[in-house]
């Protein structure tokens, strides 16, 4: 139990004391504490989305005239597939961060920075919590929105970065802008400071690890954004 204490003190730490939780003794999978916590967090957010996106579906098809048993039957194939969901969401969250945790590891052999991948993926675990709150937001407006909005193709789109600034631009690059946001650069702060603290290094050169990984990642991830919106304006159209 002093080993889970830990943890999720370190978890507490991350939110105002970094450095100090992220330079704690962290032997051990002490990935494990944090995994379990977001992805009960994540599951209750995946719930709570949930009939806000079968609702948009449902209004998306009504509005492009599909009929009623193409309708039903995709509500019905949807709904399926946001049960599966559910159950993916813990597999899906570990597979994000082992994916990110290869990257920074490999990154960082090339810049000598001693981190084991044990290490790395703690640090990417305890550094995620930013990027729930971005997703608890996200949620919360979605939540508290007018339902007059799920009338428009883009009815499930929350702007928390530069695209608040750009509504307009085309939806990849809305997408792009949409990942320069404050919980984005808290989430590169937290990764320059573990990794900086964990493999004893300045933190510029801590940054040279962790700012090529991230780009990487964030154009793999708008690629998937743009694919996605094709394949659900599809659905919607039947």
């Amino acid at each position: 139990m002093e080993w889970i204490r830990s943890r999720l003190r370190g978890m507490w730490l991350v939110l105002h004391s970094p450095c100090e939780a992220l330079a704690c003794d962290l032997r051990g999978p002490s990935y494990l504490v944090p995994f379990v916590i977001l992805s009960l967090f994540y599951t209750l957010i995946a719930v709570i989305q949930a009939p806000i996106q079968l609702e948009w579906l449902q209004v998306q098809a009504a509005a492009s005239g599909t009929e009623a048993a193409r309708t039903a039957a995709g509500l019905e194939m949807a709904r399926r597939s946001v049960r599966l969901s559910l159950i993916l969401v813990p597999i899906l969250l570990m597979l994000r961060w082992l994916v990110h945790a290869f990257l920074f590891w490999l990154t960082a052999q090339v810049f000598l920075v001693g981190l084991s991948f044990s290490k790395t993926l703690t640090v990417v675990a305890y550094s995620y919590i930013p990027i729930l709150f971005r997703d608890a937001t996200t949620c919360l407006i979605l939540c508290l929105r007018d339902r007059e909005m799920l009338m428009h193709s883009e009815g499930l789109h929350v702007a928390l970065g530069l695209n608040i600034v750009f509504p307009q631009l085309p939806l990849p690059w809305w997408a792009l802008a949409g990942n320069v946001n404050f919980f984005e650069f808290w989430f590169i702060g937290l990764l320059v400071a573990g990794f900086s603290a964990l493999g004893r290094v300045r933190w510029q050169k801590s940054l040279a690890v962790v700012l090529p990984v991230w780009l990487f990642v964030t154009f793999v991830q708008v690629g998937f954004v743009a694919l996605g919106q094709q394949l659900r304006n599809q659905m919607a159209r039947g």
